[in-house]
């Protein structure tokens, strides 16, 4: 075994280049062995590798390590750090990068306009060729040997590697949208040479397309998730969904939420199981999949909660939607009793059983399906006048506890939120009664400008103090209706 100073004179290089080359974030590494903090090769190992890699670094490597060395291979490897030049010979002078590469095995000599000598000195010349070397070198490195197209990096690796390793409703949606948008625009292309005007040009017919934005943006969610991949992979520089020029966001107008009368009704229209699914949502805040996926094991009636471990999609278990929605859910006296009557229905029932067995199948251990669950209680909340979505539930007991002075913190948690602005802006609708109570207290502040209340260009010229006071009846308005005595 030899050391980095016994290598280094075998192969002819310096020391540096050893350790350069054996550092956990190089991109060819040597084989290396590593006691501690010494390091160990075996020359055989070594030049095998090197051999391997094409590289024309070591002179020509004998089995015996005395092989002759090739001054010219060493002395431009790449060209090294090349040289710069000011070109006087032409009309307007400039400083001129030159460098050797290898183009197909042959070494070529090559050269660039840096910048005329009268914008920049030589020494941001020299910058600028050190950072025109780095990207010429590692795509080098690189090879036309890696370079893929974007169909193949996609089915090869990112579909492999990368949406198996997250949640089934994100592997179907990026799946659609890689069929449906990126394969048909992209496909044929070299991942390293699609660009952001590509990108841009793609977004560009989606939006004459008549796609909505949410649809853009997850279109653009998914290029940037692809080609973060293909850079972590080395196999393409930039990110070309970035810095890309979206539509207008259109506004957002919350529709109204049902009131509590309207929910008893819908209620007690609906037979089992489905009523008690409807009323555990509208009682916890816990997403369909989340319910669907819920054993009697995870319910303690002797603390009081539930614990929410899984979750189901399209026939599919999985952790749930972020890291705070694996939570527990705490219960009062009344649902922890209707949890048990419920059980009751069920004989024999064991902790292991879903709570919400299969309907038709008559198999405890086969769960409802999600989607039967939602279309089942949609069915009932036709009748009723209602359009009832997978959010619908959830953002009814989240604007209902707002109204009841419940602190947003705690409404996150129970609906199970990474982030609290989801909650607010998604899941808290302002009632029209509450716009009302807001419009009137609006209109009182300035109650005194019907009163000869006037404005000059040095201010209130007179006000009446006790007219600018809010009423009273505005404190006194009636409130939305409250869900302080429960379902």
């Amino acid at each position: 075994m030899l050391t980095v100073a016994e290598l280094a004179e075998r192969l002819h290089v310096s020391p540096d280049w050893i350790y350069e080359r054996v550092r956990k974030d190089a991109a060819d590494p040597l084989p290396v062995f590593r006691l501690g903090r010494t390091l160990r090769f075996d020359f055989d190992e070594v030049t095998a590798h090197v051999r391997s890699q094409n590289r024309p670094l070591c002179g020509n490597l004998s089995t015996s390590g005395h092989g002759v060395r090739d001054r010219r291979l060493m002395s431009r490897r790449h060209g090294g750090n090349g040289h710069i030049r000011l070109r006087k010979d032409v009309t307007r002078p400039f400083w001129q990068g030159m460098w050797s590469e290898y183009v197909s095995g042959e070494l070529k000599q090559r050269s660039q306009n840096l910048g005329y000598a009268d914008e920049i000195t030589k020494t941001e010349a020299k910058l600028r060729l050190q950072k025109l070397l780095v990207k010429v070198y590692d795509a080098e490195r690189r090879g036309r040997r890696d370079s893929q197209s974007v169909k193949q990096y996609i089915e090869g690796s990112y579909q492999v590697h990368f949406l198996p390793l997250h949640k089934p409703s994100v592997k179907k949606s990026y799946g659609q949208i890689i069929q449906r948008h990126i394969l048909p625009a992209f496909g044929p292309m070299e991942i390293d040479q699609v660009t952001r005007q590509d990108v841009q040009v793609l977004i560009t017919r989606l939006v004459k397309e008549g796609l909505s934005w949410y649809s853009l943006h997850n279109v653009r969610t998914v290029i940037r998730s692809i080609f973060r991949e293909a850079i972590k992979d080395r196999l393409a520089e930039t990110n070309p969904g970035t810095l890309i020029n979206m539509p207008a966001q259109p506004a957002y107008f919350p529709p109204e939420m049902p009131s509590r009368a309207t929910i008893y009704s819908l209620l007690g229209s609906m037979p089992e199981p489905y009523q008690t699914f409807c009323w555990l949502t509208l009682v916890t805040g816990m997403r369909v999949g989340e319910i669907t996926a819920l054993k009697w094991k995870e319910v303690d009636f002797d603390k009081k909660l539930l614990w929410i471990k899984l979750a189901q999609y399209m026939g599919e278990f999985d952790i749930p939607k972020s890291h705070r929605s694996q939570r527990p859910i705490w219960l009062t006296d009344r649902e922890v009793e209707r949890l048990r009557a419920f059980q009751m229905r069920t004989p024999g029932a064991k902790p292991e059983d879903w709570v919400f067995p299969h309907p038709l199948r008559g198999d405890k251990t086969i769960p409802m399906d999600e989607q039967r669950a939602l279309r089942s209680m949609q069915k009932y909340a036709k009748q009723k006048g209602l359009q009832l979505t997978l959010h619908t539930l959830r953002k009814w007991l989240g604007t209902m506890l707002y109204y009841e002075h419940v602190p947003i913190k705690v409404i996150q948690q129970r609906l199970g939120h990474a982030d609290m602005r989801t909650t607010a802006r998604w899941y808290i609708h302002m009632q029209s009664q509450a716009e009302r109570e807001g419009a009137q207290v609006a209109s009182q502040l300035l109650e005194g400008s019907q009163q000869g209340l006037l404005w000059s260009s040095d201010g209130l010229e007179s006000a009446d103090k006790t007219s600018l006071a809010v009423k009273s009846d505005a404190a006194t308005s009636e409130k939305p209706e409250s869900v302080a005595s429960g379902l």
